[in-house]
């Protein structure tokens, strides 16, 4: 959590553009696999990030309750975001100097192009 803090406190505005941009597109595709009805709660058991759970026992807790009961699509996909936010860090983490090199290298460029234009 800390390199998280250390990226914002870097890269301040960008970072926070990055982390947004990963945030609303994970979100979105989750929200777009609900809507789908792909099987969320196995996907999650599938990679560790929920517990399995005997199909034939009523679902226990509020987070399996509203998987199993169909709860809504925003709902169910904001809670999977919340799941992945070990995916979502480390992608954030990556992409950022990425993202800021390439701000520069524009910015950079359209200096040299208005510097040229002016001679």
């Amino acid at each position: 959590m800390s390199q998280i803090k250390d990226l914002f406190r870097k890269y301040g505005k960008v970072a926070v553009g990055v982390h947004l941009t990963v945030y609303a597109t994970t979100f979105a595709g989750l929200y777009t696999a609900v809507k789908n009805k792909v099987d969320v709660e196995s996907t999650l058991v599938k990679y560790g990030l929920l517990s399995e759970r005997d199909p034939d026992t009523p679902p226990e807790g509020w987070f399996q309750k509203t998987l199993a009961g169909g709860g809504s699509a925003a709902l169910l996909a904001f809670l999977c975001n919340k799941a992945l936010m070990p995916v979502r860090a480390p992608i954030t983490i990556g992409l950022t100097p990425m993202v800021a090199r390439a701000f520069r290298q524009h910015a950079a460029s359209k200096g040299k192009v208005s510097k040229m234009s002016q001679t």
